[in-house]
């Protein structure tokens, strides 16, 4: 009899089990669940670090290891049907040498290699022909970003194999027994009888909500996270591998950190402690000035406006030299084609308004970047270079030219910017003539704070300001027409205007257009903008759009960045 009852209960465990089996069986059948995939590039060791792979419009980052004079890049391909692969095959001129493509996941794989390599990637950018030999794939990269984008055949590999199971419906077996062991080591009546005493569950059931509020809120968001301006890119929800669970778990504590539902409060809190009590900057990247002034700070290693400030790393004789080969191609390949060249630097809110920094920043102890810049083009170029600074600097003592808690220009400084550039244009056409300062009236308003402000998260209320806007009295007809994202960091597009009498014009920027960008339209019938901020030469949209005048236009700071690249030899007269 006792014998049967232990059957019995063996046999009420068993049922769960199975039921919750079938259950997850079904589910997985019916859902469009995909399996973990991972693209993997084998690449000749070398100097290059800057590998990426685009799926569609997802950005991803690559893991690498080298294996016997090899890198081996893994890539995690997002969980969703995928159309389109395209290989960033690094950063600036040089050769990359493929050896293997794969696509695999925990129970299965792909391979590409030998011949097989020349068939996967359809079309290039920035890079040149594609050559086999010694069992590797030859990538000439002739730009400053050369892409490769992947035949449909790369896609389709990922997707049948994603969409394969079975790693699902093991987990759902394990997940059945362990339901089943389980059953049989938790009582229900115990549990019961741990929370009867009234007082004990006063105490722990609080605490047990509190440690567990996060969680529940990630998976129902019963309460929205205060939004604030992030000065870094935040860790992804991370994808579960088993082949790899430390560092999945790894991932999953950086994700929870940077995405539980009070740390932006807390960052908040913190950022307006600091600020109100002692005027100070949580961030490197801001830097609290004199009379509620902020400057840009350090953005990275290699750039941070108060070091260039103080021009205590000035120009080498190389780097010069090499700005100057670098434009001076540019010019003279515009030239061939009839095309003017324009180059125009945005000076730091920190060159204009030096006065306003904190004591603690030293005067400059030799001419700065700029100046050594301006004066080697002078002298060994014939590049048209525009010089900002002396209208910036008479511009501010009638208004405001930069924002006081914005690392860019007014829209008064943007206005006078528009004059200065205007008065290259009149040279090749003399009839043109910029739009009069009394076509606007001037506003100044209380806004919300900049830039700067939102990344101490303190720009809704406490460093508000006091900001200069234009209001056209005269409609603008400028419009953009079409936007396109060309790569994760670069976007083109067009704007037209219906009353713009000068033909096309082309200019590669960075953010400091935004304001600028409304003058400058305004005269053209087509006026092409590409936001780069790596200042990269398009030859084929050049040739495309044959505007009258190329515009190079990047801040003053983006000078101790490393040299721009030409995307070819363009002072070959033929080559192109």
């Amino acid at each position: 009899m006792g014998k049967k009852k232990i059957n019995m209960g063996r046999l009420g465990r068993v049922i769960p089990a199975v039921a919750f089996v079938c259950l997850a069986v079904a589910g997985i059948r019916s859902s469009d669940w995909r399996g973990d995939v991972r693209l993997t590039l084998t690449v000749r060791a070398d100097e290059r670090k800057d590998y990426g792979l685009v799926v569609d419009d997802h950005s991803l980052r690559a893991r690498s290891e080298t294996r016997g004079g090899y890198r081996v890049l893994v890539f995690d391909v997002p969980h969703r049907r995928i159309h389109r692969i395209r290989f960033h095959a690094g950063r600036g001129p040089g050769e990359v040498r493929l050896k293997r493509v794969s696509v695999t996941t925990l129970l299965s794989g792909h391979h590409w290699e030998g011949r097989d390599l020349e068939k996967l990637f359809t079309h290039r950018s920035q890079v040149g022909r594609l050559l086999f030999r010694d069992g590797e794939l030859f990538i000439p990269c002739l730009g400053r970003e050369p892409v490769l984008t992947a035949a449909a055949g790369l896609a389709q590999a990922v997707n049948k194999m994603a969409s394969r199971k079975d790693v699902y419906y093991l987990l759902a077996l394990i997940a059945g027994i362990l339901l089943f062991y389980l059953t049989g080591a938790v009582d229900p009546r115990e549990l019961v009888l741990f929370f009867a005493s009234g007082r004990r569950a006063v105490l722990i059931l609080p605490f047990l909500l509190l440690i567990t509020f996060p969680l529940v809120n990630s998976l129902v968001g019963l309460v929205s996270p205060m939004p604030i301006v992030e000065l870094r890119g935040l860790a992804r929800k991370p994808v579960w591998r088993l082949d790899s669970l430390p560092r999945s778990l790894s991932q999953f504590t950086r994700y929870t950190n940077d995405h539980f539902v009070l740390r932006n409060a807390f960052i908040h809190l913190h950022n307006r402690l600091m600020f109100g009590l002692f005027r100070t900057s949580t961030v490197p990247l801001v830097v609290v000035g004199k009379e509620g002034w902020l400057f840009m700070g350090r953005e990275s290693t290699e750039r941070d406006e108060m070091v260039y400030y103080r021009a205590i790393r000035p120009f080498s004789g190389k780097e010069l030299a090499d700005w100057a080969r670098i434009l001076e191609a540019r010019r003279r390949w515009l030239a061939r084609r009839g095309i003017d060249y324009l180059f125009v630097v945005a000076p730091n809110k920190s060159t204009v308004y030096s006065e306003f920094l904190p004591d603690r920043i030293r005067p400059p102890v030799g001419p700065s970047r700029l100046d050594q810049l301006f004066h080697h083009l002078k002298a060994h170029t014939r590049v048209e270079f525009l010089d900002l600074r002396s209208a910036l600097e008479r511009g501010k003592r009638v208004r405001r030219v930069y924002r006081k808690t914005d690392s860019h220009w007014s829209e008064y400084g943007a206005y006078l910017v528009y004059r200065e550039i205007f008065e290259v244009f009149r040279r090749r056409f003399p009839e043109a003539e910029p739009m009069p300062l009394s076509n606007f009236r001037v506003v100044v308003r209380d806004e919300a704070g900049g830039d700067l402000a939102a990344g101490l998260t303190l720009e809704k209320r406490m460093l508000r300001e006091r900001a200069v806007r234009l209001e056209s009295t005269v409609p603008l007809t400028a419009r953009t027409v079409d936007t396109v994202q060309l790569t994760p960091y670069v976007t083109r597009s067009i704007a037209r205007s219906s009353t713009g009498s000068l033909p096309a014009a082309l200019m590669v920027h960075d953010s400091f257009i935004h304001e600028l960008r409304p003058f400058l339209a305004e005269h053209f019938s087509r006026m092409i903008f590409i936001w780069d901020w790596d200042l990269n030469f398009y030859t084929r949209l050049i040739e495309k759009h044959r505007p009258w005048i190329v515009i190079d236009e990047m801040a003053e700071r983006f000078l101790c960045n490393p040299v721009p690249a030409n995307p070819e030899p363009l002072d070959l007269p033929e080559r192109e």
